[in-house]
């Protein structure tokens, strides 16, 4: 079992410790140095259980980027609550899922969420505690807590730190449970390979409910570094962030890094910046020298991992021109293997499934030991041959290692594609397209469009109905799911295509609407 002294806090108070009046965070109106961020997290950690906040609560903690934000996740970890870090941009659907599985006791978030946030219908009453300056204060009448609620079956004695959510293959998020352990681990292994220092000034682009986007905290925390509190919305929020505070690095998903070819970038600017890494999906050969050349004091490092098991690969910046195209090699502490359907090693060039060992392997789904059992695993043939025989997560993606041990993504293994750096559930689209009474059936699915990053998301139909019944689903899809998962076009059909295995046939309908200029297309959502 983990020791009690092992917690994320610990990042906090160490760097108060080395570099106290140093800037830790900031936001679009103020900072806080390391000094007085410890000491409000240790406020926020007080005043929880002075609100019966006990250890091993789960705490749903809306992630708006915001300084008292950071303050109040720390202070949930100090009080040895479990963080569940929760996007603002989820509808209130996903957030009630959330609230619900994790047994949540508490909900914290901003002034300008309370009233949103008293919307949500979940199993039990949960009071919304808002975080003006960092004291905590109830947005609703009286601040007494719902009854305690156990962990999830399993996690009795495991000393989580936090529940990430990410879009499951069969519909609505589930939770990844992350120990202490597992984060600081990972903090540890990500501040060495991009050598992060007390010097560097890291920009936070990426959303904290993201563990990449959480990961920037922890590793800036770990090298008393700078981090800057930026929402994207559009190309110039790069450009002007860098400019203003002196950026050195930054990690974004490819749609981003598309993007910031578009923003105008002054000398100023990115004079600074000293590496630039990708993750949540492939950024081509050409994007990173385009890249380069507009940033060329700066290292590139595509990176590959998944939730489950934080970060897995990355790509020596020395070996992104001699090994175009791969995902690397291992992060520091970790073990990959690309395995067969027996779970021996496949040899070079041969497609496999990538697993992961090490340090940084989840403890598993929360409240879904179906799914826990199909992807945690024990050490397959191919590890216990290397003496290691602790659990490991099979990633779910067809990889081939080269002979020289690099890595190179093939394909996705279940039904499921990447927008924005976000895993999208074709189920839950399809569940909630299903419950309009015109729609028959339905399949979602992805497409490439030529030089753009990210796949196109597209949805077919099996209706009789109106011709309205396809804005009709695109205007409840927009109600019910955030921006970056609704179809960007939805068709209408009164047959879905079928293969051979009386599956629905996406390769050939997409080819007959969205090859055939002629073909009509009713969305709305362009």
């Amino acid at each position: 079992m983990q020791s009690p002294s092992i917690n994320v806090a610990n990042l906090l108070t160490e760097a108060c410790r080395k570099f106290n009046d140093r800037v830790a965070v900031v936001d679009r109106t103020r900072s806080l140095n390391f000094r007085t961020l410890s000491e409000q997290a240790a406020a926020i950690a007080q005043q929880l259980g002075d609100l019966g906040c006990v250890r091993g609560d789960r705490i749903a903690l809306i992630v708006d980027k915001q300084v008292e934000v950071v303050a109040t996740l720390f202070g949930c970890f100090l009080a040895e609550a479990v963080l569940v870090p929760v996007n603002p941009q989820l509808k209130l659907r996903q957030i009630g899922h959330i609230l619900s599985d994790s047994g949540a006791r508490i909900i914290i978030g901003t002034q300008k969420r309370a009233a949103i946030l008293r919307e949500i219908e979940t199993d039990q009453a949960l009071p919304v505690i808002v975080t003006p300056d960092c004291e905590l204060s109830p947005a609703t009448e009286g601040s007494r807590l719902p009854e305690w609620r156990a962990p999830a079956s399993g996690f009795e004695d495991t000393p989580l730190a936090t529940l990430f959510y990410t879009s499951g293959s069969t519909g609505l998020p589930k939770a990844v449970a992350c120990t202490h352990d597992n984060i600081l681990s990972g903090a540890q292994s990500v501040s060495t390979y991009l050598d992060n220092r007390a010097s560097d000034v890291i920009l936070a682009i990426l959303p904290l409910s993201f563990d990449a986007g959480f990961s920037q905290l922890t590793t800036g925390m770990r090298a008393g570094a700078c981090v800057v509190l930026q929402d994207y919305l559009l190309p110039a929020d790069l450009s002007r962030a860098c400019r203003q505070h002196g950026v050195t690095g930054i990690t974004g998903v490819p749609a981003i890094w598309a993007a910031a070819l578009r923003a105008r970038w002054t000398d100023e600017a990115r004079q600074n910046l000293r590496y630039f890494a990708n993750t949540g999906g492939h950024l081509p050969q050409a994007l990173i020298k385009q890249l380069t050349e507009l940033f060329p004091g700066a290292s590139p490092y595509p990176m590959y991992g998944l939730t489950e098991a934080f970060r897995s690969s990355y790509l020596s910046p020395d070996m992104v021109w001699q090994k175009p195209g791969s995902i690397g090699k291992a992060i520091p502490g970790a073990i990959l293997c690309v395995v067969d359907e027996n779970g021996d090693e496949c040899p070079p060039d041969r497609p496999g499934e990538l697993i992961h060992a090490g340090p940084t392997v989840a403890a598993g789904y929360w409240n879904n030991p179906g799914e826990t059992r199909k992807r945690f695993r024990p050490a397959p043939p191919a590890l216990l041959q290397r003496g290691y025989q602790e659990t490991v997560v099979f990633s779910g993606d067809l990889v081939r290692r080269d002979a020289d041990g690099y890595l190179f993504y093939e394909a996705r293994m279940d039904s499921q594609i990447k927008i924005l750096g976000n895993r999208i559930s074709f189920a839950e689209i399809e569940d909630i397209a299903l419950a309009h009474p015109e729609v028959r059936s339905c399949a979602a699915g992805g497409r490439k469009t030529g030089a753009a990053t990210d796949p196109e998301l597209i949805l077919f139909l099996e209706t009789d109905g109106p011709d309205t019944v396809a804005e009709q689903v695109a205007e409840q899809l927009r109600a019910e799911l955030p921006g970056y998962a609704v179809p960007s076009r939805i068709f209408a059909r009164r047959r879905l295509i079928l293969n051979d295995n009386n599956k629905y046939d996406m390769k050939r309908m997409i080819a007959e609407h969205c090859n055939d200029p002629s073909r009509g297309a009713s969305s709305g959502t362009d």
